[in-house]
């Protein structure tokens, strides 16, 4: 596959991992604000790419304790997943026509 093709599959794959981690971090609760502030997008590819949250509680928001719900902020992202991929794909058109 060309250059051209492998740059756009890039550029809308930035896009997916940015609207991940904004939904993501738009579902975080906020106390003090670290947990929010600390979701990371990592081994970035044309291919796919993961996050993390570098605090030792993040996993305690996403799946809850006995004392505290869970607020499953990836679960639910990830079940927008088609959603989002629609959304940046629409993104990536308009831009191409402009």
């Amino acid at each position: 596959m060309g250059r051209a093709f492998d740059r756009a599959l890039t550029s809308l794959m930035r896009d997916i991992a940015d609207e991940v981690l904004f939904r993501v971090a738009a579902r975080t609760p906020v106390d003090t604000g670290l947990a929010q502030e600390s979701w990371r997008i990592i081994n970035f590819s044309k291919d796919g790419f993961s996050i993390t949250n570098e605090t030792d509680y993040a996993v305690y928001l996403e799946e809850g304790t006995p004392y505290m719900k869970p607020y499953h902020m990836v679960r639910a992202t990830m079940a927008e997943a088609q959603e989002i991929t629609d959304l940046c794909t629409r993104r990536q058109q308009e831009q191409g026509k402009e």
